[in-house]
């Protein structure tokens, strides 16, 4: 089957590494490439591609998946300790002449790049502000009122503030119980790291491990991120 040359509900991402003049942080961009192009395989229409020394990026079929792309972006820039402006955009593109980084083009793409300059620019209101200082700086635009932006980005600030500022064992738990949804939180406990040689009595690590989720924010973070996806396919014109 011919594959289509138009996405109406694309998800772009444009990442450019904080302060890369002088560093060697952006080195690290390919192999943060590699692994968002194997999870992400079957959702890519354009893979992500280091772009000018010091740009990541990558075109998704829908903003589900573009939104599943940031998360597993933060969390390898967390791990990496590599600073961040992550533009982010939505929108049809088009594959009519190529699917390749430095040619396609659309709403998306144009889209991405503007969250991108408004991170780099002088900050516009409080919510910008608030970021100046982050390793980790994001923004996303979804179309030309500016009321629908605001609304999306008030909403992704509620939900990285929480992220943010989880602790170690914390982001550990949470991504355990995102990636395994069907292990029951003893076996997830033992799968944190340092934890699975422990000593402990099955109730108490059971009892741990759901109080590490609770602080770390985790069911109101996953119930934030349905309703940041709800209202983002609502102005995206999706199902």
């Amino acid at each position: 089957m011919e594959e289509p040359q138009t996405n109406p509900h694309a998800f772009c991402i444009k990442a450019d590494v904080i302060g890369s003049r002088g560093s060697h942080q952006a080195q690290l961009l390919p192999e943060i490439a590699r692994e968002l192009n194997a999870r992400f395989a079957g959702d890519l229409l354009t893979p992500f591609t280091v772009r000018a020394g010091d740009e990541l990026f990558g075109i998704l079929t829908n903003p589900e998946a573009g939104f599943q792309a940031y998360k597993a972006l933060y969390a390898l820039a967390t791990a990496r300790g590599l600073p961040f402006y992550v533009g982010m955009g939505t929108g049809s593109v088009d594959l009519s002449a190529s699917a390749d980084a430095e040619l396609v083009n659309g709403a998306a793409i144009w889209l991405a790049a503007e969250a991108l300059d408004k991170l780099k620019a002088k900050a516009e209101n409080e919510l910008m502000s608030r970021q100046k200082r982050a390793r980790f700086r994001y923004a996303i635009v979804v179309s030309e009122d500016p009321a629908e932006n605001q609304v999306l980005q008030h909403f992704l600030y509620y939900i990285m503030s929480r992220v943010m500022r989880r602790t170690e064992l914390q982001r550990q738990a949470a991504a355990l119980k995102e990636a395994h949804p069907d292990w029951d939180n003893l076996r997830l406990y033992r799968a944190l790291k340092g934890k699975g040689q422990e000593v402990i009595a099955a109730e108490n690590a059971i009892a741990n491990f759901s109080k590490l989720l609770r602080r770390g924010d985790y069911q109101l973070v996953r119930d934030a991120e349905e309703a940041f996806l709800y209202l983002l396919n609502r102005f995206c014109g999706g199902e």
